[in-house]
């Protein structure tokens, strides 16, 4: 077959290939969620897990592809093995269940984190680096006359790019909804064997080793590496925090995640195209400088641009209403904010790779492609878990201030050291870079946090008036590990609301407010056979166990996902205290109350059966992703 068609060929299987990683991200995630919980420190350990054998298959499969004399073999052999294993998970995956109540028993909590990334990573980490190696094994393959590698890696990689778009909007609007884990892991095992068939159809011959003198010299290969690193680690920052943004835009529901991801994908695919064009007439160097320079300035705008969204959604939805709910609408939200956005993020890697033309292609491409996924997994995990909740000086928006530095740092190094760039247009580069990063700390954008959080209680002021409606402070606002968590005052009462939803309250004057969730403590008091070990999933605003502790329960475990609640909780109390003129004990300042702050599903996994005599759920939001977990089999 002529490499012209088998490239083509090569580029359809990567394109289902990509569908089936993100059904298999997705299910894979949903399962495991099931044994860790929903946290976000569980969802990282997954996605860590995942990211790393993504880029170790990367790295491993640039530097063997070398010796592979049959690439189209090679890659078959590695879809039917992620296939294979994608089936055996079904039988695996339900012993994790055991495993980790059998590990985990009497752990403390950083204990338990290494039990579940030790389980995750046995899970995952074989079928991850068999996905990362794809992309470098084909480009072992030779390319049809006239092409470059980095322009069959760029063709590749968009391919692999547009099937994971696919594949993240068929599992989330689909797949999960309608047909479950199951079906949808069936699904993607039979696209990997269909992957692999089309390969193997196209008949792949070996490209020839280059000649010593068609090696061109270049920069050395750390510059580039290192470049594809910092890149990765501001995408996958950005869109972490994009993503935390957009929940309480949007909400958490399932379609909601799955249109955030949608969109971003979608720029990258887009960025990378445009790249590929831009490179016919401009040079790499000079590329790159604008995508990071453009990548920066937007992240900016697009900072600005949230609250004003905001005022946008009812007019758009058509309704009274803050929230939207149908895919359409969803989608349009998560594009208009990320789009542009994700199109400067998925110039970069195609860039990159016209950078570092010189050497062998599938030992660069695989090189790069770990870099960036390596990358992008510190960045994920240092802007969820390091410095969102770096009180007081982390927070989304200034770790979102931090990334677009980071872009444009970027653009400053590519301007000092930018290839074949004259010294006036380096010179007019680094100026415009140094002026756009003077900008951040001189305009300093906001996402009016406290706005966006309580912007559903009045709609119309909302839309005619935007952020100037609100004038009141919050009684309490801390952007936590997993949720923000606010308390907000309605007169003489106040609310307390987690990514802007309502969770629980305090009248200052009436003490009985909230007895719909006391009488949830009440009633285990009164039914229940025994009343030594009782457990309370969601603190709330510490009702349900106040009502628990009169009774005569011995011991009160609470769990609670986000710790922030704890604080905005014992403010409200504090509070409350403070206008009655009164000192009433906080509930988790009783001897017989433990608080553990960790995932209930989590925790419940550990206990044997019996061990509880009353089991309550403080009521959540049934149509938030993750709120099921709980009660799923």
């Amino acid at each position: 077959m002529k490499p012209s068609n088998a490239m083509g060929i090569s580029a359809s299987a990567l394109v289902v290939s990509g569908a089936a990683a993100l059904v298999y991200q997705s299910v894979w995630a949903r399962m495991l969620h099931r044994v860790f919980g929903v946290g976000d420190q569980a969802i990282a350990t997954v996605l860590g897990a995942f990211f790393l054998g993504m880029a170790l298959g990367s790295f491993f499969g640039g530097r063997l592809s070398r010796r592979i004399t049959s690439p189209g073999r090679a890659y078959a052999l590695l879809e039917l093995f992620i296939g294979g294993w994608a089936l055996l998970t079904l039988l695996l995956l339900p012993r994790v269940h055991a495993l980790y109540a059998f590990v985990g028993g009497g752990l403390d909590y950083a204990g338990l984190s290494l039990v579940r990334l030790a389980l995750a990573t046995c899970i995952l980490l074989p079928p991850t680096i068999a996905m990362g190696a794809t992309l470098p094994v084909l480009m072992r393959a030779r390319p049809p006359e006239g092409t470059t590698w980095p322009s069959i890696a760029t063709r590749l990689y968009l391919a692999n790019t547009a099937g994971a778009i696919l594949g993240a909007g068929t599992t989330g609007f689909v797949l999960l909804p309608r047909y479950g884990n199951t079906v949808a892991l069936v699904v993607a095992a039979a696209m990997s064997v269909l992957a692999a068939v089309l390969v193997l159809a196209a008949r792949l011959e070996p490209a020839d080793a280059p000649r010593a003198a068609e090696v061109r010299p270049t920069r050395s290969p750390p510059f580039f590496l290192a470049l594809a690193a910092t890149t990765g680690m501001a995408s996958l920052a950005g869109e972490v925090l994009w993503t935390r943004v957009l929940r309480i835009v949007v909400q958490g529901t399932t379609q909601a995640f799955a249109s955030m991801l949608v969109a971003f994908l979608s720029g990258l695919v887009l960025g990378g195209f445009l790249a590929a064009r831009a490179l016919r007439s401009t040079k790499p160097a000079t590329a790159l400088f604008s995508a990071q320079l453009f990548a920066g300035v937007f992240t900016l705008v697009s900072i600005a641009a949230v609250p004003q969204l905001t005022r946008l959604v009812p007019l758009v939805v058509g309704q009274r209403n803050l929230i939207p709910h149908e895919p359409w609408s969803l989608l349009l939200v998560s594009f208009a904010l990320l789009l542009p956005l994700a199109t400067c993020l998925g110039a970069s890697l195609p860039i990159l790779f016209r950078m570092a033309e010189a050497g062998d292609p599938g030992s660069r491409t695989g090189g790069l492609l770990g870099a960036n996924t390596l990358g992008g997994l510190v960045g994920s995990l240092a802007a969820g878990f390091v410095l969102v909740p770096l009180h007081p000086w982390g927070g989304v928006r200034n770790t979102l201030l931090g990334v677009a530095c980071l872009h444009l740092v970027v653009a400053l190094v590519v301007a000092l050291r930018g290839e074949a760039m004259s010294l006036r247009a380096r010179s007019l580069a680094f100026a415009t870079a140094a002026l756009a990063l003077l900008s951040v700390f001189v305009v300093r954008p906001d996402l009016r946090l406290p706005f966006l959080l309580d912007a559903w209680h009045d709609v119309a002021s909302t839309v005619l008036d935007g952020p100037r409606a609100y004038v009141d402070e919050p009684v309490y606002l801390r952007e936590g590990r997993n949720t923000t968590v606010s308390v907000l005052r309605r007169g003489e009462t106040l609310r307390l609301f987690n990514d802007g939803r309502p969770e629980s309250g305090m009248d200052l004057e009436f003490p009985g407010f909230g007895r719909e969730v006391a009488l949830l403590g009440a009633l285990p008091t009164t039914l229940a056979e025994k009343t030594e070990t009782a457990m309370v999933i969601g603190l709330g605003g510490g009702h349900t166990v106040t009502t628990m502790l009169a009774g005569d329960f011995e011991k009160v475990y609470v769990v609670e996902l986000e710790g922030a609640v704890v604080e905005a909780a014992r403010t409200m109390h504090e509070e409350r205290n403070r206008k009655a003129a009164r000192e009433t004990p906080f509930p988790l300042d009783d001897p017989r109350a433990e608080l553990i702050v960790d995932d209930a599903r989590a925790r419940l996994k550990l206990l044997p059966a019996g061990a509880l005599d009353a089991v309550v759920s403080q009521p959540s939001h049934p149509w938030l992703a993750g709120s099921s977990a709980l009660y799923t089999r």
